[in-house]
């Protein structure tokens, strides 16, 4: 079938229906996950642009053969995910993506009629995501099915200034498609029920750092020479957490570092890591102090 210049029914139809795996195309030219692109190349060269995609994302675990999602496989391995992997792919299209908003407006759409170029043919697809209908606040989400797979699905969800984000996996096969929505449920309710934003911020003691070849004003003498490091932050960092967990704190940063040296110089990281969850880690930049300069 013809799909005029720009691609946005075809988008619209594998977003919603997933119409247009049977074809094993890309996509068509035009901003796929935030990122302005010509897909005029070959589904392999598309698969590349998807893993550069995922590995800029931060998933570890996520390697593209197919544009479809279908099963498949090459000399580099077997077209594959995590759950994890899909929240972070969630996560960036829902609320970091430059083109957001058009994922939302387009993964909510109800249902959605187009034409062939000629107008001689109609076409229609509806939404396959009952979990917008399922729970107040219901963002946006994805089904899928392969043979190997099973039924999968990756959904948000936004309850005041907290956002919550289930991905599953292999969650029943056929005779049992109704599983994921009940998964689906039953984690979002728990997230609500148990987990609240807390300040995790803590502040360290972080030691004095040596300058090879440095100077220090007023003595410059001195064999050796030792500048005081300082955490930049607000001093307030919101964490969903459960009541019983928590986070431990810790610091990396350069033994040495050589002069000449600039105030407000990197120097380390500062590093929160829940014990009981796997959250993204988060990174406070070690500074040098704005009044000491080299």
């Amino acid at each position: 079938m013809g799909i005029a210049p720009g691609g946005a029914d075809l988008l619209t139809g594998m977003a919603l229906q997933s119409k247009g795996k049977e074809t094993g195309r890309p996509p068509p030219a035009g901003g796929i996950a935030g990122q302005e692109i010509s897909c005029t190349g070959t589904v392999e060269e598309f698969a590349g642009l998807m893993n550069q995609k995922a590995k800029d994302l931060g998933c570890e675990s996520t390697y593209f053969v197919t544009p479809n999602g279908l099963d498949g496989s090459d000399e580099n391995g077997t077209h594959s995910t995590t759950a994890r992997d899909l929240a972070l792919i969630m996560r960036y299209c829902i609320s970091q993506s430059p083109c957001k908003e058009e994922f939302l407006e387009i993964t909510r759409t109800k249902s959605y009629q187009f034409t062939d170029v000629e107008g001689s043919r109609n076409f229609s697809c509806n939404n396959h995501n009952a979990f917008l209908d399922m729970m107040d606040g219901a963002l946006s989400g994805k089904t899928g099915f392969t043979a190997d797979a099973g039924y999968c699905y990756v959904g948000a969800l936004k309850d005041g200034d907290r956002t919550f984000i289930v991905a599953l996996l292999a969650c029943g096969w056929p005779n049992n498609k109704g599983y994921k929505w009940a998964d689906t449920r039953k984690l979002m309710e728990y997230g609500i029920a148990n987990y609240e934003y807390r300040n995790v911020w803590e502040d360290v003691k972080l030691p004095d750092i040596f300058v090879a070849d440095g100077i220090e004003e007023g003595d410059p003498y001195k064999a050796q020479t030792e500048i005081p490091l300082c955490a930049k932050g607000k001093e307030e960092l919101y964490v969903l957490l459960r009541q019983d967990e928590s986070v431990e704190v810790k610091t990396e940063n350069d033994d040495s570092l050589q002069a000449p040296v600039k105030a407000g110089e990197e120097a380390g990281t500062k590093l929160l890591l829940p014990m009981m969850m796997m959250l993204c880690v988060v990174m406070l930049m070690i500074l040098l102090p704005a009044f000491m300069t080299f």
